[in-house]
């Protein structure tokens, strides 16, 4: 059974599809072949404010198709990488800074940056597939207290690439503080959903893009009467795509629409999905690279690029550890999956 989309979010996808019809494929291989840079570019201007999870799976959903960094098409589009409130909103496009790239903040573990009222020190990560982003939102200790802060670009020497993050070292740079103490800790635990949900909208294009490219892949192979297109190989290999696309649609909308429901274990459900899915992107991913080598070589930078990506959505933000203990523990203790 095919999903609904309210009118709300089939008009903002719609909004999405004329924005994003002239990336041509030649643009993705460009784009595929570049170095990530953590950042640069500049917002256009806002479209209508995101106010449903759904909505932002769907329409991360829709960017996860590119193999383009996700800041650049947010900036093309006009969106930010995290729905935030109106008097935070403006600044283009802002991933979260995680004070960890190992482990999820939890209330009262320490923090890696400090702040003195006006500037912070420390160092948080960001996740490469957010680039390229204008600031950031990071939480820090403030004066014993957690505060949410949105900081700009530091200078060039601040920055590395450490793993499968990038790694921004603040040394009194001067922020804007967004809010502070229980406020400060309800509005991150809201980003961190909201980030979720972006990744799993990205997972499910990622997901999306590879079946799209196995299947014109073994389609080529056909028009060109290469044998290996007409065996159980490469057939299997394009109906698992088409498997895995299938139900990770379905467990992904699902749990978007649980979270905004609001309904218990509504959080184990969505690192259930993640765990699940982020493997499917996977293997989808290699599936489609190695599909393409054999029927369709112009595609394979960007098949590449999607592993890359699937392997980044996998493991960055402890997409495994955490999310399985997230999703065991809400197993244990009887959670219903309705």
């Amino acid at each position: 059974m095919e999903l609904s989309y309210p009118p709300e979010v089939s008009d903002a996808l719609e909004r999405l599809g004329r924005s994003l019809g002239g990336i041509a494929v030649k643009d993705e291989l460009a784009g595929s072949e570049a170095p990530l840079e953590l950042w640069g570019g500049e917002a256009s201007e806002e479209t209508p404010e995101l106010t449903s999870g759904l909505g932002q799976v769907a329409e991360m959903r829709k960017l996860g198709e590119y193999a383009l960094p996700l800041g650049g098409l947010l900036s093309q589009v006009g969106r930010r990488y995290l729905p935030t409130p109106r008097k935070w909103s403006r600044g283009g496009v802002t991933p979260l800074g995680w004070p960890d790239v190992t482990a999820p903040w939890r209330p009262g573990d320490q923090l890696a940056a400090r702040f003195d009222g006006s500037k912070v020190s420390g160092r948080v990560f960001v996740a490469p597939f957010c680039v390229p982003a204008n600031r950031v939102i990071l939480l820090a200790d403030g004066a014993g207290q957690p505060v949410l802060l949105k900081g700009p670009a530091p200078n060039p020497g601040s920055t590395e690439r450490l793993g499968d993050a990038f790694a921004v070292t603040f040394e009194g740079s001067p922020v804007i503080l967004l809010a502070e103490g229980a406020e400060a800790v309800a509005a991150w635990q809201r980003l961190v959903t909201w980030e979720r949900l972006a990744l799993l909208g990205l997972t499910a294009g990622a997901i999306d893009r590879a079946w799209r490219i196995a299947l014109d892949a073994l389609c080529e192979g056909k028009r060109q009467g290469n044998p290996l297109a007409d065996e159980q190989v490469a057939q299997f290999q394009l109906a698992d795509n088409d498997i895995e696309r299938l139900s990770a649609g379905h467990l992904i909308n699902d749990a978007a629409i649980d979270v905004e429901a609001g309904k218990p274990h509504s959080a184990e459900k969505l690192a259930l999905a993640r765990y699940f899915t982020a493997a499917q992107a996977e293997r989808c991913a290699a599936r489609a690279l190695h599909v393409a080598q054999l029927f369709l070589p112009r595609m394979v930078p960007i098949a590449g690029w999607l592993v890359k990506r699937a392997h980044h959505l996998s493991v960055f933000n402890s997409a495994r550890e955490h999310e399985v203990q997230a999703a065991t523990a809400g197993l244990v203790a009887g959670m219903s999956l309705e």
